[in-house]
């Protein structure tokens, strides 16, 4: 990370800021980190003057579009209570995993009325994947990040960015999760078959 561009830090703080917003438990998140704090990489800073420790709301102001983005996802945490099951039992019960090639990473979370599936693709390569059979709405994706759905209905495949999260809901088919684990399996098969799983 250090040899790398400010773009793309700021893609990958991004990213891991947005996993900690809609991961289970309380996030944490550090006052300024939505629009990239920095303190001139002073690690240990409680003895440094305001210079360092202060918030630069100028900072703020210029990346508008990151904190608004990350508002977004916040609202999407609050909406949506599969983000914030409250049992280990319950996460155990309502969260799959959703079989993607590494280094992408896949859940997907039942829970009444919805389904979500949460897709993470951390590398610097563009990948298409096939979604689970539905109409699934985007919440969030590499620009975008709300609770109301944008756009139209996804079926088939999607293209993952680069550096990116990708959050789809769609109305929920099954109360069965296993069931609907193992039709997943099934589809991958299936894809893998016809040389399409990517």
């Amino acid at each position: 990370m250090k040899d790398e561009n400010i773009e793309v830090k700021k893609k990958y703080h991004r990213l891991a800021t947005g996993l900690v917003i809609l991961s289970q438990g309380i996030p944490f998140l550090h006052s300024g980190q939505e629009f990239f704090r920095t303190k001139q990489g002073n690690g240990n800073s409680y003895r440094a003057p305001d210079t360092v420790n202060q918030l630069d709301w100028i900072r703020k102001s210029e990346n508008e579009e990151n904190v608004n983005y990350l508002t977004g996802l916040i609202q999407i945490r609050k909406e949506y209570r599969c983000f914030r099951y409250r049992t280990a039992a319950e996460i155990r019960a309502k969260i799959r995993q959703f079989p993607l090639p590494a280094p992408m990473m896949g859940l997907i979370y039942y829970s009444e009325g919805y389904d979500i599936l949460l897709v993470v693709n951390p590398s610097k390569k563009q990948y298409s994947i096939s979604l689970p059979k539905g109409k699934w709405s985007l919440l969030a994706n590499q620009h975008y990040a709300d609770k109301v759905p944008k756009g139209s209905f996804y079926e088939g495949e999607s293209v993952i960015e680069p550096i990116s999260l990708h959050v789809f809901v769609t109305s929920s088919s099954t109360s069965n999760p296993a069931a609907a684990l193992a039709s997943l399996f099934l589809q991958k098969d299936d894809l893998t078959k016809k040389g399409k799983w990517r």
